[in-house]
């Protein structure tokens, strides 16, 4: 149950409303009548329940204008509005047998929701829910609002009480959606007004089967709140829960009716609390607390909410116009909670390995993935999160995973010959038509490569796999039939079972599977992940076409380390190494320059140190534990020719004012080949005489305007080529590839006023056709034109 009350009052004497009483009393059920509706301040009616399981605000209220009378035996008396067999009703058991009336005991009354199918005539078909409504003869300080929903039969509704429910104001005190169990109130609300109302709503829930249900309310003036009402409660996590994430956010509710309302919290890694300590935040504007950094794992916490806010002046009559300057502080209980269990940490590994189980195999300690490993995790629940990965080495890492959206779990016949395979891609989640999800957090490689597996088994298949919030999405497609090996999809060109997102570096990452519309089979399927740490090496391993000047750069394979230091192993032609350079950045400008055309090879060695992984979680611990993480060994190619062009090849769009640039050889001069024909430009010399060739330049000026003044021409692709010219030997060239690009096209998309040919400009032309036009007519008939 959640309270949204507007108080506006403590616990202290207020002067009574002149034209209220203090003490007064309104008992629904006592005070039933079926003689006139409204009967005082009761009035009993319908609204329409539009949304099942919810309530819209504001409503529009009707009464009952009926009453259907039973007699002999069975006595009742039902206020309807429709006609005597339809529903909703309103109903009140005298002395009839209690299953009779449909579980509602004698002397006591019943509401029951309906959907109206009018039947000669009526209210407009749709759902309805029952309202009893109390209206306020008199302005009131406050009002305390007591009683119990109680089910009369087993079905389920939806219950409310709401205060101003046929205003733009309106909003709702208590609310309970899918009940079929006695729900007992008790509420408050300060300055009622005469004519405000408070409405008793039972709406149904899903289907109308055996939903009366009774409805005992009292409604009394008061003068005084409970100070207590403003008390933070329904804390998140709950008192006394245990296995609370390190990450939680805590949370708390208080009931409204406080102006400038703020909280302290004390939040205590001990389940002692000291009442004397100092908050650990004061003044939040909000109901929630993201402690940073995180709770401390393996620790029982004591924690208290304050409210601090305004309300109206007690010491003064009541009166709604008052404003809110009186301040109260309201002190909270103390709740309790125990995080989770730390891990027992090992040495970081290189892979953490997830199989969705669902129903096929385990994987386990199996060898298995595209990086062959053991030590997999399996995930045995659509949803749900798994604690502390454990990685390759079988270590446990503090990475955890995460599965949502997903609707069923299959299993997928595959036939690899490896068995850590056949577990990977037999077992599944899919759901049809929507997106499902896998979230990692904590991930501790500074970057790494994420492998996604799927096997759709009986059907053809295509997704696609987005990592969240990013424009980073791949296509995987995979054919009805058995997977016998580990197939790359290779963006959906190829019919495989795996997917790879290169180079992340993210310490969190959701991967999103969506089936692909308009392509069999509609649904989105996981089969596991494999998060691999990466170097993520600049220029990436086997790049052609580097520039001489290149700076090479890295990231750490592992975070939380101290002291590191890299020793960088770099060799032209070949791995063979000798001493490395020691450094303590990751990054290296080789000086001189590389050659040109050729290819190095080159290794990183890590070392520095970490916590002590036999010790257990302190985040006090020092980094005294040596960890050594080495490469694999990469390797990139100098250009031997003119490269990295700008405008990039293929581009489109581009300004017809654009400027050439490229990256050159260092020492040589450069060729300029420039056209609109591909084969002309590719096969022009430095003796062409057709413009194509447009000169030689110096070795430094590696940029070229086609053009000059003159702007390229709108939507016409241009192929350009840059030569290398060895230095000293001015007739040995390397010849370049051949580039293009394309000029923007110009497009209209707002037509100008008086533009009469639709080209987007107002010239002479434009001119010409309205003087020709003029005082010319078109009335029908011709006779009714002026000239």
């Amino acid at each position: 149950m959640r309270k949204c009350t507007v108080l506006l009052l403590v616990c202290l004497t207020l002067p009574m409303a002149a034209s209220g009483g203090v003490g007064d009393s309104w008992n629904f059920n006592g005070q039933i009548a079926f003689t006139a509706n409204p009967n005082g301040a009761w009035s009993y009616g319908y609204a329409p329940d539009p949304e099942v399981g919810n309530i819209v605000l504001p409503y529009t209220f009707g009464l009952f204008t009926n009453v259907y009378t039973m007699g002999g035996d069975i006595q009742n008396n039902t206020w309807y509005g429709f006609n005597a067999t339809s529903i909703p009703v309103l109903f009140h058991n005298y002395n009839a047998d209690v299953g009779a009336m449909a579980g509602c005991q004698v002397g006591r009354t019943a509401m029951h929701p309906g959907y109206f199918l009018p039947v000669g005539g009526g209210a407009p078909e749709g759902n309805y829910a029952c309202v009893a409504r109390w209206t306020a003869p008199a302005d009131e300080p406050a009002v305390k609002i007591q009683g119990a929903f109680s089910p009369g039969l087993t079905g389920t509704v939806s219950e409310f009480i709401v205060v101003n429910g046929g205003q733009a104001d309106g909003y709702v005190i208590m609310e309970v959606a899918g009940t079929n169990s006695a729900q007992p109130f008790e509420e408050y609300v300060a300055g009622i007004q005469a004519g405000d109302t408070i409405d008793f709503v039972l709406g149904q829930y899903d289907v109308i089967v055996s939903d009366t249900t009774m409805l005992d309310a009292v409604i009394t003036s008061v003068k005084s709140i409970p100070l207590s009402y403003f008390k933070a409660q329904d804390p998140d996590p709950t008192d006394g829960a245990v296995e609370v994430a390190p990450g939680a956010i805590l949370s708390w509710f208080v009931n409204d009716g406080l102006a400038n309302l703020t909280y302290d919290i004390y939040v205590q890694p001990d389940p002692n609390f000291d009442p004397n300590a100092s908050p650990t935040e004061t003044g939040l504007p909000d109901d929630s607390y993201d402690a940073d950094p995180d709770l401390i794992m393996s620790r029982t916490y004591s924690w208290r909410v304050d409210v601090n806010g305004y309300i109206q002046d007690p010491n003064l009559p009541y009166d709604p116009e008052n404003p809110y300057d009186y301040p109260i502080h309201v002190t909270g209980d103390v709740w309790t909670f125990t995080t989770i269990e730390a891990p027992t940490l090992g040495p970081d590994g290189e892979v953490i390995s997830v199989n969705l189980q669902a129903s096929g195999a385990a994987v386990g300690t199996n060898i298995a993935g595209v990086v062959p490993v053991g030590n997999w995790n399996d995930y045995t629940g659509m949803t749900g999160t798994k604690l502390f990965l454990d990685n390759d080495l079988g270590f446990s890492t503090y990475t955890r995973f995460a599965c949502s959206g997903g609707g069923a779990m299959s299993a997928a016949g595959t036939n690899t010959g490896n068995p850590g395979d056949d577990a990977l891609l037999s077992g599944h989640i899919y759901v049809a038509s929507t997106t499902m999800s896998g979230t990692f957090t904590d991930i501790p490689y500074a970057a790494y490569d994420l492998y996604v597996y799927f096997n759709s088994g009986a059907v053809t298949n295509t997704q696609t796999f987005t990592i969240r919030g990013t424009s980073n999405t791949l296509l995987g497609y995979d054919e009805m039939g058995t997977d016998t090996a580990l197939v790359e999809s290779q963006n959906g060109t190829v019919n495989g079972n795996y997917v790879v997102f290169k180079d992340l570096t993210s310490p969190d990452v959701t991967i999103d599977a969506t089936p692909r519309a308009g392509l069999p089979s509609g649904y989105a399927y996981l089969n596991g992940f494999q998060i691999v740490s990466s170097w993520n090496p600049q220029p990436a391993d086997e790049k052609q076409n580097v520039r001489s000047s290149v700076t090479l750069t890295w990231l750490n394979p592992i975070t939380d380390i101290a002291d590191v230091e890299y020793d960088l192993y770099l060799k032209q032609g070949d791995s063979s190494f000798g001493d490395p350079i020691t450094l303590t950045t990751a990054s290296y400008d080789p000086e001189p320059d590389l050659e040109n055309n050729s290819v190095y090879y080159w290794q990183v060695v890590m070392s520095g140190y970490t916590q002590d992984p036999n010790l257990a979680y302190n985040p006090g611990n020092p980094f005294d534990y040596p960890v050594t993480r080495t490469s694999p060994v990469w390797s990139f190619t100098v250009a031997g020719k003119a490269a990295e062009p700008i405008p990039a090849n293929g581009a489109i769009e581009v300004d017809p004012n654009a400027i050439l640039e490229w990256q050159g050889l260092v020492g040589y001069q450069h060729d300029v080949y420039f056209g609109t024909d591909a084969e002309a430009v590719a096969n022009a010399d430095i003796n062409d005489l057709t413009g194509i060739y447009l000169g030689r330049q110096a070795e430094e000026a590696v940029t070229f305007d086609p053009y000059g003044l003159t702007d390229m021409d709108w939507g016409t692709t241009y192929y350009w080529r840059i030569d290398e010219v060895i230095p000293g030997t001015p007739d040995t060239i390397l010849v370049g590839d051949v580039w293009s690009f394309t000029i923007i096209v110009p497009q209209c998309p707002t037509p100008l006023r008086g533009d009469t040919n639709d080209d987007c400009i107002n010239d002479m032309q434009d001119l010409v056709n309205i003087a020709q036009s003029w005082l010319t007519c078109s009335l029908v008939p011709a006779e009714s034109c002026p000239f």
